[in-house]
């Protein structure tokens, strides 16, 4: 005759049960693979601008860099010609902000017919607006500094106030070429950055870190 378990065996019965059914519950269950959302978790919410893709730096006509971005979280470190950092360029959804020491000290913010360059106390500084085929400068006082104007294979002409062309910026194999009207080179930009981004290294007026701040946003957006 079978010998009936005590009290004790069965309460140890159960419990190696209970552990039995918990794990095979473990091991059945899918895991979640790397990058996905499991079901019915929210949608992370991300920036309507690319994160930067590479650096890029901008040359005078003599090949002396000038300044040189480099890819940092979704913006760049922003280095002058020695190679140290003067602050950092950061790409949010409808803006650029240019941090001096992780101070504002620039701001370009879309708007309907183009964008505004404001400075770290949100004063207009540059106003930059769409027209017909390019854009046309202005700066605070709402005087015209220069415009840039949409030409062939993908070039870009730039004019002055007056109307008198500054140069031509072209694509080139590792970059962009800002030439005189005379082809002498103004400027060259190495790396990925659209030939309407550069154009305003050729707008004069224009300080250094204003030209960064401009083509970075003309190379996300427009």
């Amino acid at each position: 005759m079978a010998r009936v378990p005590h009290r004790l065996e069965w309460v140890v019965l159960l419990l190696g049960a209970t552990i039995i059914l918990s794990s095979c519950k473990t091991e059945t269950k899918s895991p979640v693979p790397p990058g996905k959302l499991p079901s019915g978790a929210p949608a992370p919410v991300r920036n309507t601008a690319e994160a930067p893709e590479g650096g890029w730096c901008v040359e005078d006509g003599a090949g002396s860099r000038l300044v040189s971005l480099e890819p940092l979280g979704d913006g760049f470190n922003l280095c002058g010609p020695e190679g140290k950092s003067q602050g950092q360029v950061v790409v949010k959804d409808d803006k650029v902000e240019l941090m001096e020491q992780k101070q504002l000290a620039l701001k370009v913010k879309a708007k309907d017919d183009g964008c505004k360059l404001h400075d770290g106390q949100d004063q207009v500084l540059i106003e930059v607006k769409r027209k017909d085929n390019g854009y046309l400068v202005k700066d605070a006082a709402d005087k015209e500094i220069g415009r840039i104007k949409a030409k062939d294979a993908g070039a870009y002409k730039i004019y002055d106030a007056g109307g008198a062309e500054i140069g031509k910026i072209k694509p080139k194999d590792s970059g962009l070429e800002l030439e005189d009207p005379s082809d002498k080179r103004l400027y060259r930009v190495k790396g990925k950055l659209p030939a309407r981004a550069g154009a305003f290294w050729g707008i004069h007026g224009l300080s250094d870190q204003q030209k960064v701040a401009l083509s970075v946003y003309f190379s996300k957006w427009e």
